[in-house]
């Protein structure tokens, strides 16, 4: 217990706001409650599950933390939910084909690079060589589609539909979290295919260097 859930709740409490004694603003829940909402953040690895996915959320701008996991003074807390979200097999190739549709990113991505790289693999590699581990996530979406859907269905449902530049937009959370494929896809302007073709190839690359960083900040791979 004093290496496997205390440790836990230690970080729920900085990354929810409970720690912070001089905050002005205190969370309305109780951390009981907080947890109750999502208990399956109880049985998550640490080190290998929710840190990994706290770092992308953070480095996206979808959850505001310090360097010491720390809710940031006036930031919105994430739900417990989004932390059991699958960081492999959603998080990072949702977050990625969305950069690689992005022309903005491509863009600032080549002038950083000194160069034009049209094959889109290599790109790839190199654009997440780039953000993985850096607060770079970000660059060249669009910061007025920034939303921390709650989860509503009806709002995601009613979205309008989305032309081919609003595509490059920064998907809400629960896009990104816990839409199907094909909702997804229909939402980000991408085809079925062309994601799943993603998946399928550059899926254990984003992998791979997630752990690689997991592996350098902790010493265990």
């Amino acid at each position: 217990m004093k290496e496997n859930l205390i440790p836990k709740v230690e970080l729920l409490k900085k990354i929810w706001g409970y720690s912070s004694s001089t905050s002005s603003k205190q969370p309305s829940r109780t951390l009981s409650a907080m947890i109750y909402e999502s208990p399956g953040i109880m049985t998550l690895h640490l080190e290998r599950n929710i840190k990994p996915t706290l770092n992308f959320l953070n480095q996206t701008g979808y959850v505001q933390l310090d360097q010491d996991w720390r809710l940031i003074e006036g930031a919105s807390p994430i739900r417990g939910r989004y932390l059991s979200a699958s960081l492999f097999k959603r998080l990072l190739p949702r977050w990625h084909i969305c950069l690689r549709k992005n022309d903005n990113y491509n863009d600032n991505y080549n002038s950083m690079d000194g160069g034009n790289d049209n094959d889109n693999a290599a790109s790839l590699d190199k654009a997440a060589l780039h953000t993985l581990g850096l607060p770079q996530w970000s660059i060249g979406f669009n910061d007025n589609d920034n939303s921390m859907d709650d989860g509503d269905d009806k709002k995601v449902s009613h979205q309008k539909k989305r032309t081919k530049k609003a595509s490059t937009k920064k998907p809400s959370l629960f896009t990104l979290a816990f839409t199907t494929d094909e909702k997804f896809c229909q939402l980000q302007g991408i085809s079925i295919d062309e994601y799943k073709e993603f998946c399928e190839k550059e899926g254990p690359k984003l992998k791979f260097l997630s752990q690689f960083e997991t592996w350098i900040k902790t010493g265990q791979p």
